[in-house]
């Protein structure tokens, strides 16, 4: 029983060693579109 729970164990500990580290190298996409949007001079305060 002690061998499973060893084993199951581990199995996590790899499995979110494995998550953590797809998560480090994941290469994200950014954005390729361009917002302008025009704001008013009134909306700042001087």
């Amino acid at each position: 029983m002690r061998l499973i729970k060893r084993f199951l164990i581990l199995m996590v500990l790899l499995a979110v060693a494995g998550g953590a580290g797809y998560l480090a190298v994941w290469d994200i996409q950014s954005p390729m579109r361009t917002i302008v949007e025009d704001v008013p001079d009134d909306r700042f305060d001087n």
